[in-house]
């Protein structure tokens, strides 16, 4: 009895996205998931497994989202998962990458409209685009996929690795702080070094 009620809640939210979606937001049927794989994934994330290093993948995702028109807004990329974010006009993106073998990686990707609606084919876009970028072998070095955005660092010191950037204006926790310092903790749950000097309360 309960697995046909799971079914039928199933069914009844796959005709709702499928019929009600389009006519709320003005999507297009070729773009509205059909099947309830699809459905779910328009739910949750989409996600999708890539046969390369977390380390390359991330960097092709940043890559990408500039030649799509993205501004970056937050490069968590030394840490578990990496979280990419980004934007453009209306559009924001959510990816989280997470390193299932040091050569393959799952990314999770969430495309979604200021309004909520998600925009379920620039994320198939997105993905397309990141394998294309990693089939021809195009890496270019995060500190300059990461050009504009403000660095942070595994510790209080500018000798320190960066292990993530962040837009000016991007909110961070603050946990503590010294005379030059802010510790933050990121959305990853790691915590970094940001200078004071690049940061405002």
């Amino acid at each position: 009895m309960k697995q046909a009620t799971k079914v039928s809640w199933a069914r009844a939210f796959s005709l709702f996205v499928v019929l009600i979606m389009p006519m709320l937001h003005g999507c297009y049927l070729s773009v509205v998931p059909l099947t309830f794989r699809e459905v779910r994934d328009y739910t949750l994330h989409s996600k999708q497994t890539i046969s390369s290093p977390i380390s390359q993948v991330a960097r092709a995702a940043c890559l990408s989202l500039r030649e799509m028109g993205f501004t970056l807004k937050r490069i968590e990329y030394r840490t578990d998962p990496a979280i990419i974010e980004a934007s453009w006009e209306e559009v924001n993106v959510d990816l989280r990458l997470t390193a299932l073998t040091e050569k393959t990686t799952l990314i999770k990707s969430k495309v979604k409209m200021s309004s909520g609606a998600r925009e379920y084919s620039l994320e198939e876009e997105l993905f397309a685009n990141i394998r294309s970028t990693l089939a021809d072998h195009r890496f270019p070095a995060m500190i300059d996929l990461a050009r504009g955005l403000s660095p942070i660092y595994i510790k209080p010191s500018d000798d320190s690795a960066k292990i993530a950037f962040v837009r000016s204006g991007e909110k961070l926790e603050v946990s503590d702080s010294t005379d030059d310092w802010y510790k933050v903790e990121m959305k990853s749950g790691a915590e970094g070094f940001i200078p004071k000097s690049l940061a405002r309360k």
